[in-house]
């Protein structure tokens, strides 16, 4: 699997997501930290199905919850727009087909109690519209991810009514955030 080469070192930052510090990964989410953080969604060119991993039960936090194509955080010394690429080769096994345009759709902060785990990010949100019969679903760490599939986004809408601790706790908010126009 590929190897990006960084350390698990996170940025750590503060309510307008200026650096204040770093921290080790695990560090971090145990404290309660504010740091930085990307969730980049990978849609269909009609952005009528996107597609979703499954957290690999063995995470150290949300294992076997559906969340968006990726999740992760840039490391100290790396530039947010290069750590999106990079975890989804690392993460799903694949590159950004070449010439497709990354998107950033926007910012949030959240925090969520997972069980002495704290996800206190400032999350931005990343948007890829591919032509998805160019995406492998069969490369992935499975360290990382237990499953991943295409999902029509008009069942995400309805499962999120009906079920929505299906889904990560950052999922919904980051998943209307890369839906708005």
């Amino acid at each position: 699997m590929f190897d990006d080469g960084k350390d698990d070192i996170l940025i750590w930052v503060d309510e307008n997501d200026n650096i204040t510090g770093y921290g080790p990964k695990m560090e971090t989410h145990e404290i309660d930290q504010l740091h930085r953080a990307f969730s980049a969604f990978i849609y269909d060119e009609q952005m009528k199905e996107l597609l979703l991993q499954r957290r690999a039960d063995g995470k150290y936090h949300s294992g076997g919850k559906w969340s968006n194509t990726c999740c992760s955080h840039p490391r100290q010394g790396e530039e947010l727009e290069d750590a999106v690429p990079l975890r989804i080769r690392k993460e799903l096994g694949f590159d950004i087909p070449e010439g497709t345009p990354v998107e950033h759709k926007g910012s949030f902060i959240y925090r969520a109690d997972l069980g002495g785990i704290f996800e206190h990010e400032y999350d931005h949100v990343f948007v890829i519209r591919t032509d998805k019969d160019k995406i492998p679903l069969d490369r992935f760490d499975r360290n990382e991810i237990s499953d991943l599939k295409w999902v029509a986004t008009d069942i995400i809408d309805e499962e999120l009514k009906t079920d929505p601790d299906k889904y990560s706790a950052w999922f919904a908010r980051a998943y209307l955030l890369s839906r708005a126009e």
